[in-house]
C-alpha cells in the first residue's frame, strides 16, 4: 500500500500532520465559500444560507430565500476542490444540501520495491444535509442539525466516514439585534465503514458576529483544537471588502452583489494544510416566481405599501406576510432598512406568539388609547429604537392592564433591552409623565444631572410637543454645562410654543 501513503503525503504534508487540516474529514474545514474565507473562515455565527450546512446548521433557520452556490479552487500540488450548495426555507426554518469533492490525479505510484506502477489518483466525495429551526427563546435562538457522509477512494480501496453535526445561535438582547453568538459541535456522532479505523474527530466551535454599524461587521471563531480566527466585512452599495486573520496569516476577499440576487465572491486564503490558494464562489439567492396576471397586476412595490398600511392598522401578521412578498423581488444580500424591518417584525410576532395566540392579534386591532400607544411601541421597535419602544409599551400596559397582548409586548421589549420595567412604573401615559417629571426635578435639585436629563428626555419621547419638558431639559443641560444641548432644547421649546 505504499502508493496510498504517497498520495496521502501529497495531500497532507508531514509538517501539517498534527495541524487542524491533517485529520480524517478535513474536507469539512477547507471552506465552503469565498465570502467566509475572506474573513478568515470565521463564519460560525454569520452563515444564513446553504453554506450553513457546512458552518453551522442553526443558520439554516434564518434563511429568507432559496440559495444556490458553487465554489472552485485548486489547492496544493494540483488538488482540485469543489463545493455545491442548495438551501430552501421551509417548515419554520430551512433545509440545506451540500456536495463536496476533492481529488488529485497523475501521482506516480510505486510498489514496495520502489518500482513504478503507473499513474494513480485519489479523491474524496462528501454529501451533507441539514435542517435549522428558528423562533426559539422568544424568537432570539435557532438550532440545527446536519448529517454527512464522506467517501474516500484510494487505488483499490474505498471507505466511508459518517458524522452528525449540531449547532445553535442566539441574538443577544440589548444590542438592537446587532450581536449574535453561536456554537457548533462537529462530528458529535461518528462512524466508519470499510477497511479503515478512521473516524472524523469531535470538534467544538464558538463564534460571534457583530454589526458595528450598517454595512460593517466583525466576526470571530474559536475551536476546541485551539484555532482562532477573526475577520471583518464592509459592504458598500453593490460591493463588499473583507479581511481576516488566523494563525496561518492574513486572508483577503471581495464580493459583488449583482442583479436578481446573483453574487460573485473571491478570496485569497492561506490554509494550514493546503497552503495559499485562490477561491472563487458564485451564488444566487432566488426569489419565488410569481404569476403575472396581466396589465392590472399591482406594481412590485404594492406589497410594501400594503405592509405599511397593515402596520398602521396594527394587523401585524398581515403586515409581515406583505413584507415577505415585497422582499422576494429584492435579490441583493444587503437589503438595508426594509430587510431589517421585516426581520424585526418576524421576531416580534414570534416573541408575542401572534400566530399561536390569534386572540392577541385581535386585541391589538381594537381602537383604544392603549393600542394606539402599543402601535407606537411597535413602530419604534421596527425602527431599531428599542428603549423608546419599551417606554410606549410601558404606557400602553399602564393604560389598560387587562389586555394579554400588551403584557406580552412589554415582556418582549424588556428582553430586547435587557432592562426589566419596574412594576410600579407601569402607569397610564399622563401619570407616567407626571412621575418622571417629579423624579427629574428631584434629581436636578440634588445635582444629579444625568438622571434629570434622562427622565425629561423620556418624557419628550412620549410627548414630543411637551414645551415644559423641553424648557426643563434645557435648564438641566445648562446647569450641567452642556451649552449646545441647552440651545437645542430651548429652540425646541420655542417651536413647541409656536414661536419662531
Amino acid at each position: 500500500m505504499i502508493h496510498v501513503l504517497l498520495i496521502a503525503a501529497a495531500l497532507f504534508p508531514p509538517s501539517a500532520a498534527a495541524a487542524t487540516g491533517g485529520h480524517p474529514g478535513a474536507i469539512f474545514n477547507f471552506g465552503a465559500n469565498a465570502r467566509a474565507l475572506g474573513m478568515g473562515n470565521a463564519y460560525t455565527a454569520l452563515s444564513q444560507d446553504d453554506s450553513s450546512v457546512y458552518y453551522n446548521p442553526a443558520g439554516l433557520g434564518s434563511m429568507d430565500k432559496r440559495s444556490v452556490s458553487l465554489t472552485e479552487a485548486t489547492l496544493v500540488d494540483g488538488v482540485n476542490y469543489n463545493y455545491i450548495g442548495l438551501g430552501q426555507p421551509a417548515l419554520g426554518g430551512g433545509f440545506g444540501l451540500n456536495l463536496l469533492r476533492m481529488g488529485v490525479g497523475g501521482v506516480d505510484g510505486r510498489d514496495e520495491n520502489n518500482q513504478a506502477t503507473g499513474s494513480l489518483g485519489y479523491s474524496e466525495m462528501a454529501f451533507a444535509a441539514g435542517y435549522g429551526r428558528r423562533g426559539l427563546l422568544d424568537g432570539q435562538a435557532s438550532i440545527g442539525v446536519s448529517a454527512k457522509m464522506l467517501q474516500r477512494n484510494f487505488p483499490g480501496d474505498t471507505n466511508r466516514l459518517y458524522g452528525l453535526d449540531a449547532g445553535a445561535s442566539y441574538i443577544v438582547p440589548g444590542f438592537d439585534s446587532r450581536l449574535q453568538v453561536a456554537g457548533m459541535a462537529q462530528n458529535l456522532l461518528q462512524a466508519s465503514m470499510g477497511d479503515t479505523s478512521d473516524k472524523m474527530p469531535l470538534l467544538l466551535k464558538l463564534g460571534a458576529a457583530w454589526q458595528v454599524v450598517p454595512g460593517l461587521r466583525l466576526v470571530g471563531d474559536f475551536s476546541s483544537d485551539r484555532q482562532f480566527s477573526m475577520g471583518t466585512e464592509y459592504g458598500w452599495r453593490f460591493a463588499a471588502f473583507r479581511v481576516g486573520v488566523q494563525q496561518q496569516g492574513l486572508t483577503f476577499g471581495t464580493g459583488l452583489y449583482l442583479w436578481n440576487g446573483f453574487q460573485v465572491d473571491y478570496a485569497v486564503y492561506n490554509d494550514v494544510t493546503t497552503g495559499l490558494s485562490n477561491r472563487l464562489s458564485v451564488g444566487w439567492r432566488l426569489p419565488t416566481a410569481e404569476k403575472v396576471e396581466g396589465p392590472d397586476t399591482p406594481r412590485p412595490d404594492d406589497p410594501w405599501r400594503e405592509a405599511m398600511q397593515a402596520l398602521q392598522d396594527r394587523r401585524y401578521v398581515a403586515a409581515v406576510w406583505s413584507m415577505d412578498k415585497a422582499l422576494k423581488g429584492e435579490g441583493r444580500l444587503l437589503a438595508g432598512a426594509k430587510m431589517d424591518m421585516a426581520r424585526r417584525l418576524h421576531e416580534m410576532i414570534t416573541g408575542l406568539n401572534l400566530l399561536g395566540l390569534p386572540a392577541r392579534q385581535e386585541e391589538l386591532v381594537v381602537e383604544n388609547d392603549a393600542n394606539v400607544l402599543a402601535g407606537k411601541a411597535v413602530m419604534k421597535y421596527l425602527e431599531g429604537q428599542n428603549a423608546q419602544a419599551q417606554l410606549f409599551a410601558q404606557a400602553a400596559l399602564g393604560t389598560y392592564q387587562q389586555e394579554d397582548a400588551l403584557h406580552g409586548l412589554l415582556e418582549f421589549l424588556d428582553k430586547r433591552t435587557g432592562r426589566k420595567t419596574p412594576r410600579e412604573d407601569i402607569l397610564p401615559l399622563r401619570e407616567l409623565i407626571t412621575v418622571k417629571d417629579a423624579r427629574a426635578r428631584r434629581a436636578l435639585f440634588g445635582l444629579q444631572f444625568p438622571e434629570a436629563l434622562r427622565e425629561w428626555e423620556e418624557i419628550i419621547v412620549l410627548e414630543p410637543e411637551n414645551a415644559l419638558a423641553w424648557t426643563r431639559l434645557g435648564s438641566a443641560a445648562l446647569a450641567s454645562g452642556d451649552i449646545e444641548r441647552a440651545k437645542k432644547a430651548y429652540h425646541r421649546f420655542m417651536l413647541a410654543r409656536g414661536w419662531n
